[in-house]
């Protein structure tokens, strides 16, 4: 068997065996896959399962507050763009704008992707939440981020967990 075994699925149901896991990666999903407490449960309980007793499971980019809450514009074009102007800047409003007239106008499609609901947890209570899948919290900081020219800095609102499967 190889030493690392990637395998594509749902983070809700895996399909793999039963404490097959050494290490189980979980980065920048469950914040936006996770709408709600309950999606975020039935993942815990398959990182439970399939994570070996004594074996180590990564959580990395879960928000410790509502990183989505002023992104109130429904799903209109028009209150998305209203929405770019009062929150972002006027270059902004204006290349967005631009690509919108694009798409109106010619085949070019014109998608918008933002996320507006996503999962959040104070880390306190994320780790008694995981904990209570059998895990032991073994750190937890802030997330790394890379800006444009590369240089690192912490996030102002996302942490990374590392855990040690217990039970």
């Amino acid at each position: 068997m190889p030493a690392i075994t990637i395998r594509f699925g749902i983070m809700n149901e895996t399909n793999l065996p039963t404490s097959y896991s050494d290490i189980t990666v979980c980065n920048g999903v469950l914040f936006l896959a996770g709408n709600s407490l309950e999606d975020i449960k039935l993942t815990l309980s398959e990182f439970s399962r399939i994570t070996k007793k004594g074996g180590d499971l990564y959580i990395g980019e879960i928000p410790d507050k509502d990183e989505y809450g002023n992104k109130k514009y429904g799903d209109s074009i028009l209150s998305w763009l209203y929405w770019v102007l009062k929150n972002e800047s006027l270059i902004s409003f204006f290349k967005n704008l631009k690509k919108v007239l694009i798409a109106l106008f010619t085949s070019e499609p014109f998608i918008v992707y933002t996320q507006k609901k996503a999962f959040f947890m104070e880390p306190k209570s994320f780790i008694k939440l995981v904990g209570d899948y059998g895990f032991e919290i073994k750190e937890y900081n802030k997330h790394l981020e890379i800006d444009k020219k590369g240089c690192e800095y912490q996030s102002k609102s996302r942490w990374d967990y590392l855990f040690l499967k217990i039970s």
